[in-house]
């Protein structure tokens, strides 16, 4: 599968690198300002329920699989208990790798839409404006939790940043792990379908031109993301049960 190839030629001045930094910087200080002055240190509402697997010291795999609603915790969750450890449980340090997560979307965001046109110009820098706009402090500062929010939106723009490029069969493959990944971590779940309608609609498209070998990569990628999914709907339990379960835990407290 080609995608669409950048003009080469064409290049960011060093006007709008600097201002694009000058931008992530700042927004990122803004929130390192708002965690400290807004932040209440400690654990509060549903990180009751399910920062559980950590009270627990159940190990990386149950951290991975742990369930909150309609969607599991993923990734995001193993690096949140090795931040919670790391800071003695101060829950103004997971903030900041929340808010860290944003950082990291702004420059992905931006190396997308190089990629993607082969040129950044000055409109251009509504992009990190966009992402690290302060609307989104509820995510950071009253309840923080990277699965949930940020670390979805770092897949997603992921995935797109892999889809800019000539999908290889190592390509798809790396695409089939964002794809579990994103099953796996909040609601980024909806990136894994979006990427297995990926995968049916080029897998049609080359069996109507009869290029079979292009199979192989969207196959491959076809075959992770089941895989995953197979993975994903092993233990998982109702939404409507999750929700008692919460009930049950903000009764015990």
């Amino acid at each position: 599968m080609s995608s669409i190839e950048p003009r080469e030629s064409w290049s960011p001045s060093r006007g709008v690198l600097i201002a694009a930094g000058f931008i992530i910087a700042l927004m990122a200080l803004n929130w390192i300002a708002a965690v400290a002055r807004f932040h209440v240190e400690g654990i509060y509402w549903d990180q009751w329920m399910f920062l559980e697997p950590m009270f627990q010291d159940r190990g990386w795999l149950a951290l991975f699989t742990q369930q909150h609603g309609p969607h599991r915790q993923g990734v995001a969750f193993i690096i949140t208990s090795w931040i919670m450890d790391w800071s003695g449980w101060d829950t103004r340090v997971e903030a900041l790798w929340v808010a860290s997560l944003l950082v990291v979307a702004a420059v992905l965001a931006l190396r997308w839409k190089y990629r993607l046109t082969g040129r950044l110009s000055w409109i251009d820098l509504w992009l990190p404006l966009a992402v690290l706009a302060m609307r989104q402090y509820e995510n950071v500062i009253l309840v923080p939790n990277a699965s949930h929010s940020m670390f979805p939106l770092v897949l997603m723009l992921a995935a797109a940043l892999v889809l800019a490029w000539e999908l290889t069969v190592w390509r798809w493959v790396v695409l089939g792990g964002i794809g579990v990944l994103a099953l796996f971590t909040g609601f980024a779940l909806f990136v894994w379908g979006a990427l297995l309608g990926l995968v049916l609609l080029v897998a049609a498209r080359e069996i109507w031109r009869k290029q079979y070998r292009g199979l192989v990569g969207p196959a491959a990628g076809g075959l992770v993301l089941l895989g995953g999914l197979v993975w994903f709907l092993q233990g998982y339990l109702s939404v409507s049960y999750t929700h008692l379960r919460a009930h049950e835990t903000s009764l015990h407290l």
